[in-house]
């Protein structure tokens, strides 16, 4: 699967199948996690909530920002 079909997915609210590569980055610096977690789609059990993005910002900081605190996401 390309970076692009990848991307594609997350922008229609859908995660790949077996996905694994969340640091996967966007040109503009935030990670897949990042976007899914600001879709509010990250899988239960997900646990890079410290990955962070080119400013600096965690995953988890992302997802209550957003709307979608980790614990939304049961393990």
């Amino acid at each position: 699967m390309t970076n692009n079909e990848i991307f594609e997915m997350i922008s229609e609210d859908r995660i790949p199948p077996n996905f694994t590569r969340w640091a996967l980055r966007y040109p503009s610096g935030e990670t897949v996690a990042h976007q899914a977690a600001y879709r509010g789609i990250l899988p239960a059990g997900f646990r890079l909530w410290g990955l962070m993005d080119a400013a600096g910002r965690t995953v988890a900081q992302w997802a209550e920002y957003y709307g979608h605190p980790p614990e939304c996401f049961p393990s």
